[in-house]
């Protein structure tokens, strides 16, 4: 995996060390999944969590996405870096 794509999947490994309803996290690339689970050893789906999840998202100002039964895609840093090229861009255009 490219060191982009490690450094990305780092802070929800942490989180899925941390807490119960995170039973897995996958990523490629700049996207990342998040699994969601009523508990890890069961494995049961937390499929009203992922509701719960993408509405305190939402209320601080971060749009997640659904993905699935019971996961979430995290794909908010494609938006950061395609600001960044895009003002590399309007720069280049001043040129």
């Amino acid at each position: 995996m490219p060191k982009t794509g490690k450094h990305i999947l780092k802070r929800p490994n942490e989180l899925k060390n941390k807490h119960e309803i995170i039973g897995d996290v996958r990523g490629i690339g700049l996207m990342v999944g998040v699994e969601l689970v009523k508990n890890k050893r069961s494995k049961i789906l937390a499929i009203s969590g992922k509701s719960v999840v993408l509405c305190k998202a939402s209320e601080k100002g971060l749009l997640l996405l659904p993905a699935g039964k019971n996961a979430i895609r995290i794909c908010s840093l494609l938006q950061l870096l395609w600001s960044r090229l895009t003002r590399e861009l309007i720069f280049l255009r001043i040129l």
